[in-house]
């Protein structure tokens, strides 16, 4: 099996917030992943794309259930 294209910071960025969401997986692309284990820089941006969905769900809850 072939190793997959190297891919730039700048090509993952787009795709981090669907990381972040599970739209994508290491089967859907290979590549990003590939890039993903070996950049802390991009692997804090999903951490942090992480945070603020759960920041969002939270407060969701919370507006709602204040009504």
């Amino acid at each position: 099996m072939s190793q997959p294209e190297a891919m730039s910071c700048a090509e993952a960025e787009p795709l981090l917030p669907l990381v972040a969401d599970g739209a994508l997986d290491p089967d859907s692309d290979p590549a990003l992943f590939a890039h993903l284990a070996a950049c802390p820089a991009c692997q804090r941006v999903v951490a942090l794309l992480d945070l603020v969905g759960l920041f969002r769900l939270v407060v969701h809850f919370v507006v709602r259930s204040e009504r």
